[in-house]
């Protein structure tokens, strides 16, 4: 408690501020046009607006970098599917097509085992 009034005291005097204690309550309050005539009032108004500027930025290249990513997923899914119909395809190919020879028979072979006895 004694750190968070001694932050609260610190930040008062950093801003030049006239601060008003209300009867109920021990929390100040400061009139914003009393605000605006202090010089380091400005100087905290235009950090806090560069500082929002700068999360906007970040965010947008965040949306950006995630936008990104997705289409490189669909496209790598895009490109295991291509792959994996072409092996599915070679597993099923019959023998003639490995030995060259035409034979009639025509029976699905897995890839490992290329010959049957």
């Amino acid at each position: 408690m004694k750190l968070l009034l001694r932050r609260k005291l610190r930040v008062c005097q950093q801003l030049d501020q006239l601060v008003i204690f209300h009867r109920n309550s021990a929390a100040p309050y400061v009139r914003k046009e009393w605000l605006v005539k202090t010089p380091s009032f400005a100087r905290v108004e235009a950090l806090s607006t560069q500082i929002q500027e700068k999360d906007k930025e970040m965010a947008e290249k965040i949306e950006a970098q995630k936008e990104e990513i997705r289409t490189l997923e669909a496209k790598m899914q895009a490109q295991l599917q291509a792959q994996a119909k072409r092996f599915m395809g070679v597993m099923r190919m019959p023998l003639s097509a490995f030995d060259g020879s035409s034979s009639q028979d025509s029976e699905e072979v897995l890839l490992p085992h290329y010959t049957r006895h």
